[in-house]
Order: structure tokens, then sequence, then C-alpha cells
């Protein structure tokens, strides 16, 4: 039960930063999305 709550807020973690981003899968992500520095 443990993992299965840590993966799911890992899921819902990405979801929302994808959603941030703009983009709809991890693959949409470019260089361009990320800040450096």
């Amino acid at each position: 039960e443990g993992v299965s709550a840590v993966l799911e807020l890992l899921r819902a973690e990405l979801e929302l930063a994808l959603a941030l981003l703009g983009c709809r899968s991890p693959a949409e992500v470019t260089p361009a999305h990320i800040a450096r520095g």
C-alpha cells in the first residue's frame, strides 16, 4: 500500500508539472522548457 501511494503521488506531481508546462506527455518536454541556474 505504501509503494502504491508513493507512485500515485509521483504520477500526480508529474501530471501537474506537465500541465504547467503546457505539455501532454514527457516526450513533449524540450530543452526550452528547462531553466538553468
